[in-house]
């Protein structure tokens, strides 16, 4: 036999023992099982009380409880009947050293003679039926067995012997009461016995069976028959009492009286609830209905023990109690998440005594049912590097289910997930993990709509997916390689240009810084901004040009810096000393008015003094600025609101003006047109030398 104790404290190793060390009982002080340490005799000791006592394993200050146990020993029928005094000359009683159904005993007569015989198969009264008077002795065979579970035995006999009936003490019984109240005084007189015998004097008086408990007494000489304990109505309602009046001749020959007495009652019992704590459970939402039935008892006879129900305390009036069945009834729907128990304490009264009255307490459980959706309690926001290893835990979500148990079992799972999504979800635990390779410089967030399911409600919630940079891209050059040309310097420092490059990472790992590589005497890079300067004046001895070759790196600024680089090629040139030169033309030009369309108005050409050659020179028409004018393929230029003139290209170094409309009108129009030149010679607009002359171009209308 064991039994298995549980402690509860903020430390988690526990140690138990026992302080009763003389009782068969042992405990074990790790697991806190209580068990048997030898044969249990309920017969010996019926009841063990124990004290165990629970200590936590604090190094230096352990604290402790204890718990009172109290054991009892079941009853089995180990014991069997047993007469006293056997055998019997007339009557006797017996004895079984078992309780209850193990000691209910259950007298029978068998065997010669029996039928001439009767006995009470509870009281164990044997009464004559037919008996047949004669000198011969009888003996009758008596057999009792008890009601337990394997049935135990005993026989005995008894010898009946005759004699004469006026050899017999004659007796005389008067009885005060055949009813008594079960509050009568310990004393009370309830009947006196006299008897004469012809055979010998004194006669004694003894009550022979019946007196249950030893509830009477009657005086042996004086045979007054009174109240030796209480009684009790609710124990015992009626008694026979088999009175035996014995003379003093040898041997001793005795004669019965039996008297029935019955005990009445009197109000002196309060109701009883079959339980101090009733536990009922109903469903949430369910509408009003029965929950569970209270009782109480009240062990006075009917005319005293009609109870009435009520609840007087704890009731929020969602409950109502039947005040003559004890039916307790919910009167609307609960709701487990608003009040998941209720403690009602319950009152059973007398209807005619209402002080006579009991209390118990009725715990109702609200037992839950799928009402409520999980929600997440947060916003969730998570980074994640993108060299994060597939499997890689991302974050964890949470959410909450105001059901209980199995209806607040979650699972999750992400909306729309496909397989080439980068991310997963685990269903149970909500853990979001790298699925596959993720690039932030393919995408730097992401956005998972994620449900959460409790098998009949569903919520959602967004997951916001930062990737973190991580080093893992070079910076790249936005040109293969750079050229320039560079007309001889007399100062110091010259801007040639800029190499750029970019770096797809973000922050630190894509600040690019730049670094000529390696150092150049003639040249030198910006470091943040990747223009290259001269070192030191350029000139040309005793050639047309020079080439200069070098490279510059760009490096990122990661932890573990990536970089790339490039040839930057610079020629060097002679300075361009003359600007190109127009050649003279006339300063107005007649336009015939029917003069067709695409004819040739005026040709320009310009020298280079520098080359002596009009070749080499490029002609842009400026227009209404020098500054605003693009070289086109095809410039219309407007004048009069509607009236317009055309150039076109017709040669790689001369413009040929035509006549795109003629002007619709008979008023003279002259237009100024300015032309700007530029020789080949000079290739940067800031270096380059221009010259400008004006044309006015009238319009006649003849």
């Amino acid at each position: 036999v064991s039994l298995i104790f549980f402690a509860t404290t903020t430390n988690n190793n526990y140690l138990y023992f026992m302080e009763n060390l003389d009782a068969p009982f042992a405990i074990e002080e790790l697991s806190g099982e209580l068990f048997t340490m030898d044969f249990l005799d309920r017969e010996t000791v019926a009841i063990y009380t124990l004290t165990v006592i629970g200590s936590d394993m604090h190094p230096t200050e352990p604290l402790s409880s204890s718990v009172l146990v109290t054991v009892l020993v079941g009853d089995i029928n180990d014991h069997w009947p047993q007469f006293m005094n056997s055998p019997f000359i007339l009557l006797s009683s017996d004895m079984d050293g078992d309780i209850d159904m193990n000691a209910e005993l259950h007298y029978s007569l068998y065997g010669e003679s029996s039928d001439l015989f009767s006995i009470d198969p509870n009281s164990g009264t044997v009464f004559s039926s037919s008996l047949p008077w004669n000198s011969d002795d009888i003996t009758i065979n008596v057999y009792v067995e008890d009601a337990g579970e394997n049935t135990k035995f005993d026989v005995t006999t008894i010898s009946i012997r005759f004699q004469n009936i006026s050899d017999f003490p004659e007796m005389d019984v008067d009885v005060l009461n055949y009813s008594l109240s079960e509050d009568l005084p310990v004393g009370t007189l309830v009947a006196v016995v006299s008897a004469v015998s012809i055979r010998g004097e004194p006669v004694s008086f003894y009550i022979a069976s019946g007196n249950f408990e030893d509830m009477f007494n009657i005086d042996q000489l004086r045979g007054a028959l009174t109240v030796e304990n209480p009684l009790d109505y609710e124990n015992k309602k009626e008694f026979s009492l088999l009175i035996e009046a014995r003379d003093s001749g040898l041997p001793p020959f005795s004669s019965f009286s039996e008297i029935h007495i019955n005990i009445t009652d009197v109000n002196d019992n309060f109701p009883q609830f079959t339980q101090d704590e009733y536990r009922c459970e109903v469903f949430e939402n369910f509408p009003p209905s029965g929950v569970c039935d209270v009782l109480a008892i009240d062990a006075d006879s009917p005319n005293y023990s009609t109870i009435r129900y009520n609840i007087i305390e704890g009731n929020n009036e969602s409950f109502t109690l039947d005040p003559e069945n004890g039916l307790l009834s919910t009167t609307v729907s609960l709701d487990r998440e608003s009040v998941p128990v209720f403690s009602l304490i319950v009152e059973a009264a007398e209807l005619d005594n209402p002080l006579h009255k009991s209390r118990a307490t009725v715990i109702i459980d609200v037992l839950d049912k799928n009402d409520n959706a999980p929600h997440f309690t947060q916003i969730f926001l998570a980074e994640v590097p993108e060299e994060a290893s597939v499997g890689h835990t991302v974050l964890q979500l949470t959410s909450t289910d105001d059901d209980t148990d199995a209806n607040a079992a979650v699972s999750y799972y992400i909306h729309d997930q496909t397989e080439d999504m980068l991310f997963e979800i685990d269903s149970t635990t909500g853990c979001i993990t790298v699925k596959g390779p993720i690039d932030r410089e393919v995408q730097d967030h992401y956005v998972l709509k994620v449900n959460a399911n409790d098998s009949m409600w569903s919520t959602s919630a967004d997951v916001s997916i930062i990737i973190s940079d991580v080093n893992d891209n070079r910076p790249v050059f936005l040109n293969d390689f750079y050229t320039a040309v560079l007309p001889e310097t007399h100062v110091k420092e010259v801007l040639i240009l800029q190499v750029l490059a970019t770096d797809a990472d973000i922050g630190q790992n894509g600040d690019i810084l730049y670094v000529v590589d390696p150092p150049n005497e003639m040249f030198w890079v910006n470091a943040s901004s990747g223009e290259i300067y001269t070192k030191q004046p350029l000139l040309l001895h005793n050639s047309a040009f020079e080439i200069y070759d070098f490279t510059v790196l760009a490096f990122d600024c990661g932890t573990d810096p990536l970089h790339s680089h490039v040839t930057v090629t610079v020629r060097l040139e002679q300075y361009n000393h003359h600007p190109p030169v127009f050649l003279s033309l006339k300063p107005l030009i007649a336009i015939p008015y029917d003069l067709p369309v695409g004819s040739e108005v005026i040709t320009f050409t310009a020298t280079d003094p520098d080359f002596n050659s009009s070749t080499n020179i490029e002609y842009y028409l400026l227009f209404p600025t020098p500054s605003e004018t693009e070289m086109s393929e095809d410039l219309v230029l407007k004048f009069n609101e509607s009236d317009y003139i055309e150039y076109v290209i017709k040669e790689r170094f001369k413009r040929d003006y035509l006549l795109k409309k003629l002007v619709d009108n008979e008023k003279e129009t002259v237009i100024t047109i300015k032309f700007k030149t530029k020789d080949d010679g000079v290739l940067l607009s800031v270096l380059g030398q221009t010259e400008y002359i004006l044309l006015m171009v009238g319009i006649i209308c003849v």
